[in-house]
């Protein structure tokens, strides 16, 4: 049993989490955690088990006593609890743009376009629900948003730049995810999709890099006086 470095938020109060790791070698059984007065109970599998239990936030370091109870027998042990830095943790969703190798590059573009009317789709279906929970896209690229302005009818361009305006949809200002190698000029034309983007009235404020992991210093005097103020880099975690 260890406590994990998280704090989670539920019904506005603040936890941690104690794991429980436990290695059963035998038929499925119910089994029950206590930690201090509290119980809960669970089945017990065969094979590994991971348990999570949440105990209040602690503001010093503290000891609870813990027992891990199955049939008749009683496993006990005391864990730390430490303060923990809490954290926001946002999540972002969008659709990656590896042109060239999910699908060939003749047909990728309008796999990304139909991304974009089902997000548009998904907005519509979760208009009702409360504000978190409705749905939200991120288009990671600007090539595929202003290939939709140019190809779509006007209707569905009207739908995306509503739900952009609303900040249901998010465009970013970079034209594809850069090899570390991309010269200056590709970065300086690259910039043209912005001003298009501008004219009608679809505000850009941050960039995204995926699944590459630089980009040139040159990137940042290219995007002064753009709008754009935020950088995400998506390394790939591969190489």
């Amino acid at each position: 049993a260890k406590q994990l470095k998280t704090v989670t938020k539920e019904n506005g109060a603040l936890f941690h989490t104690i794991r429980f790791n436990y290695i059963h070698l035998a038929a499925p059984v119910e089994a029950s955690i206590q930690v201090e007065d509290e119980v809960k109970p669970f089945m017990l599998r065969t094979g590994f088990n991971e348990i999570d239990f949440l105990v209040p936030k602690v503001k010093s370091a503290t000891t609870v006593p813990t027992e891990f109870i199955v049939g008749n027998k009683i496993q006990k042990q005391d864990v730390e609890l430490n303060p923990v830095k809490e954290w926001t943790v946002y999540l972002v969703q969008h659709s990656h743009t590896d042109i060239g190798y999910t699908r060939a590059q003749s047909e990728i573009l309008a796999e990304h376009l139909r991304y974009i009317d089902y997000a548009l789709d998904y907005c519509d279906q979760t208009d009702s629900y409360s504000e978190d929970a409705q749905f939200r896209w991120t288009c990671e690229a600007s090539w595929a948003v202003r290939e939709y302005l140019n190809n779509r009818p006007k209707e569905q361009t009207d739908r995306l730049i509503q739900r952009i305006k609303e900040g249901r949809i998010e465009v970013t200002g970079m034209f594809f995810n850069f090899s570390e190698v991309v010269d200056e000029t590709a970065l300086a034309i690259q910039l043209q999709a912005l001003k298009q983007f501008r004219e009608q009235g679809i505000d850009v404020t941050s960039a995204m890099q995926n699944d590459v992991n630089g980009i040139g210093w040159c990137m940042v005097d290219y995007y002064h006086n753009t709008g754009v103020k935020y950088l995400t880099m998506g390394q790939h975690g591969h190489r």
